[in-house]
C-alpha cells in the first residue's frame, strides 16, 4: 500500500510518544528539528533510521531557507 505522507523537514517537541517508528519509516524526512528537550527514545528512533536531527536546546535556533524549489537548514549556534 502506498503512502501519501511526505515531509522533508519535521519539527517536533520530541515527546516520548511522538514520531513513532512506523510514522518515521513512512514519512522518512531529510531532517527532524526537535524543540526544547526531546525524549531520548524519540531521538533514538530517528537515529535508528539515520535521520539527521537538530535539537534547539543543544544546537540553538535553526534557520530554514528556501527558494521554492530547494531548501537549506542550519543551526545558528556556533559550536
Amino acid at each position: 500500500e502506498g503512502s501519501d505522507l511526505n515531509a522533508q523537514i519535521l519539527v517536533s517537541n520530541g515527546g516520548c510518544s511522538s514520531l513513532n517508528l512506523l510514522f518515521l519509516q513512512k514519512v522518512f524526512p531529510d531532517v527532524i528539528i526537535f524543540s526544547g528537550n526531546p525524549c531520548q527514545e524519540t531521538i533514538d528512533r530517528a537515529n535508528s533510521l539515520a535521520i539527521p536531527v537538530l535539537v534547539t536546546s543543544v544546537d540553538g535556533d535553526v534557520l530554514i531557507t528556501s527558494d521554492g524549489l530547494t531548501y537549506e537548514y542550519k543551526s545558528l549556534k556556533s559550536r
